[in-house]
């Protein structure tokens, strides 16, 4: 089949609509039954409804000013593997400044035949058209057939797994009747989903020690030793052949410490590989690499299309090439394969037949990447020896041997939040942020490290430290109330110690929760100089207006 070269500008016209600026995340996703995460690191996400033969899909990515796209492959490769293959997709972005079509949003069918810019489908298929965008995404909807007849189109099939392709670039605007140009660099990727499954971005609140992914395809299971000092996993996959779980401080392949086993389909006799995945290829023994291979003990069995490997690993390691478990947020990484691997020193085994990843604290688990839920921990006060106040917030703080104690209290049902720095401004700041879920009344503070003019991102996701230990929170009649505390000198990099003297103090606020690490923009900020030993303040700025960014 030769690629389309010619692109039916009626048809791809019928799916412009129009933009809301200020369309809000949290009631996008709420009407979605289902979501999956394409990339968590980027907070690319798909959600979708199925009624009768349509799918309705809903797509958020981190592309507001540029394009981005998602579709379906046969092997997660942009071309299906090539020899005649081809992959399927969308592409959709909001260009203000083109006057063709796409100044109020526009989505189009693609179809990809080659590692190469794609061209547009024949036969626009998709319907239902919505593109709108906020500061920080963009959010497509749309509808099509499960199975469309069209022969550019892949069908979708709920009850098998999937491979769904990502990819967007946030500094080139789509233009109506142009085919994108290349993604950023780790701007593309591709994950396994079974459209018929109930699947959610969002993990079980904290408290478990188990975890089902891929429709129940793979499922794991933990516990610690008496001793708190093994943990041991239990693994499950629906494959004959291999499956894997990885361990890692960062939401991807590269740098995590997997572990990949069989059973052997003729002799029944089981293997496990402690391995390291030191790039987007087949992860490699650490005994090869410079580590030691520092399974404990490990047994496996197959029956009924399943294979189970138990193993034990320490809790903590002192091998470079292993990941340790400790009380905070990492990332659970799930993968398997349909056929056994070949044994030896240098193990070998196919690529992965679906995968992805979750956040996860392993000592009191599933948790989200913000640590939603975050647990309070005893020994913190209500402070009450000073306070300054404004329409952001009320903070009062109260100093107790090498700790500080702050409460922060804000009408807003969503995030509030507060900041130190060394300028009255945003970017370089230490900032605090939390909130309290509407549904669950799960606490949450986060420690995060403003880099730009743009979302702060935890410490943990900077090689810093989680610096807070929640005390307490509640959220009534449309005020949050959070308190929390940190050591004066908290010896992280990311943080700005409290020394007496005055220091630059941001605040502000939003008016949805935060979810997975991710946070609407502010809509009311607001400036002061603070001494936290004295009490004294200033304020240096007015409010700021809402979605201004202080820079």
């Amino acid at each position: 089949m030769s690629p389309p070269n010619r692109f039916n500008k009626t048809a791809f016209y019928l799916l412009v609509l129009s933009v809301l600026l200020s369309y809000a995340n949290a009631e996008f996703a709420k009407q979605y039954q289902n979501c999956a995460i394409l990339s968590e690191a980027n907070r690319f996400r798909i959600h979708w409804n199925i009624s009768g033969s349509r799918i309705f899909i809903g797509v958020e990515a981190p592309s507001p000013n540029g394009w981005a796209a998602t579709g379906l492959s046969d092997d997660g490769t942009m071309d299906s593997g090539g020899g005649g293959k081809f992959s399927d997709g969308w592409v959709f972005g909001v260009n203000p400044g083109d006057n063709k079509g796409c100044a109020n949003g526009c989505v189009g069918d693609i179809i990809l035949t080659r590692h190469a810019r794609p061209d547009w489908d024949d036969t626009q298929s998709v319907s239902n058209i919505q593109v709108t965008r906020n500061s920080s995404h963009s959010f497509a909807e749309f509808s099509r057939a499960l199975t469309t007849g069209d022969s550019q189109d892949k069908p979708i099939t709920p009850g098998t797994i999937q491979h769904v392709l990502w990819a967007f670039n946030p500094n080139l605007a789509l233009k109506f009747g142009q085919i994108p140009d290349q993604h950023i660099a780790n701007g593309m990727g591709a994950v396994s989903i079974d459209f018929g499954t109930n699947s959610s971005c969002n993990p079980p609140p904290p408290g478990g020690n188990e975890y089902s992914a891929i429709g129940g395809a793979w499922k794991a299971s933990w516990k610690i030793s008496d001793d708190k000092k093994n943990i041991e996993f239990t693994v499950t996959a629906k494959t004959n052949g291999w499956v894997g779980l990885g361990i890692s401080d960062t939401a991807g392949m590269v740098g995590a410490d997997v572990y990949v086993g069989w059973v052997d389909d003729a002799s029944s006799t089981a293997y496990l590989y402690d391995s390291y995945a030191s790039e987007k290829a087949q992860p490699q023994p650490d005994a090869n690499i410079g580590g030691t291979n520092d399974v404990v003990s490990f047994k496996g069995t197959q029956s009924g299309g399943s294979t189970t490997i138990i193993f034990t690993r320490p809790l903590v390691s002192a091998d470079s090439k292993d990941t340790s478990i400790t009380d905070k947020r990492q990332y659970l990484l799930y993968a398997f394969g349909t056929a056994d691997g070949t044994s030896g020193a240098s193990p070998t085994f196919s690529k992965h037949t679906a995968n992805g990843l979750i956040p996860m604290n392993f000592l009191s688990g599933p948790s989200n990447s913000s640590g939603d839920g975050s647990s309070a921990v005893a020994g913190g006060i209500d402070p009450t020896q000073f306070s300054f106040s404004n329409p952001v917030m009320k903070l009062t703080w109260q100093i107790e041997g090498e700790f500080i104690h702050f409460k922060m209290v804000g009408t807003s049902t969503g995030w509030i939040a507060f900041g130190l720095n060394s300028e009255p401004k945003m970017t370089g700041g230490d900032i605090y942020v939390g909130w309290v879920d509407d549904s669950t009344n799960a606490v949450t503070i986060m420690d995060t490290k403003a880099t730009d003019k743009a979302m702060p991102t935890a410490d943990t996701e900077q090689g810093g430290n989680s610096d807070v230990l929640l005390t307490s929170g509640k959220q009534e009649a449309g005020v949050t109330t959070i308190v929390f505390r940190r050591k004066l000198k908290t010896g992280d990099s990311k943080d700005f110690e409290i020394a007496s003297g005055d220091m630059n103090v941001i605040f502000a606020k939003g008016d949805a929760d935060g979810s997975f690490g991710f946070f609407s923009k502010h809509s009311l900020t607001s400036t002061a100089s603070i001494n936290f030993f004295t009490g004294s303040s200033t304020v240096l700025s007015d409010l700021w207006s809402p979605g201004t960014v202080l820079v």
